[in-house]
């Protein structure tokens, strides 16, 4: 398995649609979707996790 974080933006997208070229079809695809649509990325054969992660620092 590999996990891609950030799968439906620029690069994320360029890296599944390559591996999915190369026949690797084992991906975790991870994304919030905040700045792109679902539809921007492959999802045949990957499992997506749709979910956004707010980190807070205080100090």
């Amino acid at each position: 398995m590999i996990v891609i974080t950030g799968a439906a933006g620029f690069i994320g997208s360029c890296i599944v649609g390559t591996l999915n070229s190369k026949g690797i079809n084992n991906l975790i695809l991870v994304d919030d979707f905040s700045k792109t649509e679902k539809a921007a990325i492959s999802t045949e054969n990957c499992l997506l996790l749709w979910f956004s992660v707010t980190i807070l620092i205080s100090g």
